[in-house]
């Protein structure tokens, strides 16, 4: 086994006893996490406001990103960009294993020159660029550089180990530039684009509901769950919430109230939008919307 490899497996044993949900808020402007489970639940299909890079190693096999899902090979990144819609669907007969880089955008700005990283990303997500392939070369210098600071987490400065994670973020977006300069594209699981691609387009519509989707996609209800669970590991349900959470959290941010912003989002009345709100986000609509403006 590759000393790099080992070492990491080695400090995850510590660091998995303390780590904090991947969707939970952090204080710091970064963390790198590497975490290996043999059983862990299915997450919920989740978004927030961080700049995200997740490096699965084993254990995972797809990812719903916004509207479309993107099938996961043997050493890919997935990047996910601020309040992109997301969630891992597992293979269960594999331990859940990957190491993660989360940063708040205004990291960014402390390591770049001349906005060079967030032009890289803005062009890639522009393109829809959510997948990096590593080469075997580029996989073991990433693993060197994560577990240096493995390794170093618990007793080095923290000017050391912000500088190892910005390290580990330039060299991450140099391979995405080169990425979209070979003009590489992803390839995704086809199977259930015609119905995210439905709901993407009515969420938005009260009116929208299981029935109306299985009409528009001209599925039988039956087929059409059992197809986007196989797909997906979440519900229709689940996800057309999801989209509709999303909405008005953009809603709410640009100043309308919350009745404006249930009509808006698909809701069919203000007690359920307050009650779905709070499930997904932890907080009442009028308390983000609060939050938000004293944030300013």
């Amino acid at each position: 086994m590759n000393i790099f490899a080992d070492n990491a497996r080695k400090s995850a044993i510590v660091m998995v006893k303390g780590m904090r949900a991947e969707n939970a808020q952090f204080t710091e402007s970064y963390w790198i996490r590497y975490v290996a489970r043999a059983m862990e639940p299915t997450g919920n299909i989740h978004f927030h406001s961080d700049l995200e890079f997740y490096y699965p190693v084993s254990g995972v096999k797809a990812c719903l990103l916004d509207d479309r899902v993107v099938d996961i090979q043997a050493r890919d990144m997935i990047i996910i960009y601020p309040n992109q819609i997301h969630k891992f669907v597992r293979n269960d007969e594999e331990i859940y294993e990957r190491h993660v880089v989360v940063t708040k955008m205004g990291f960014l700005d402390e390591i770049q020159e001349n906005n060079e990283l967030l032009s890289v990303l803005h062009q890639a997500q522009r393109a829809g660029i959510n997948r990096i392939t590593l080469s075997e070369a580029n996989h073991w210098e990433l693993m060197e550089m994560l577990t240096e600071y493995y390794y170093i987490e618990g007793t080095a400065s923290a000017t050391r180990r912000k500088l190892l994670c910005a390290q580990v973020v330039v060299f991450i977006c140099d391979l995405l530039k080169g990425q979209m300069q070979e003009k590489e594209e992803l390839v995704y699981n086809k199977s259930v684009e015609p119905i995210l691609d439905y709901i993407n387009l009515h969420y938005r519509e009260v009116e929208c509901n299981l029935d109306s989707i299985a009409a528009g996609c001209s599925l039988s209800k039956h087929y059409l769950c059992d197809l986007f669970k196989r797909s997906t590991a979440m519900t229709i349900n689940n996800y057309l919430q999801s989209r509709r959470i999303l909405c008005a959290k953009e809603l709410l941010a640009e100043g309308y109230n919350v009745t404006e912003t249930a009509e808006m989002a698909g809701f069919s009345d203000d007690g359920n939008f307050i009650r779905v709100f709070k499930k997904y986000i932890g907080i009442t609509p009028k308390q983000y919307q609060i939050m938000r403006r004293d944030a300013k």
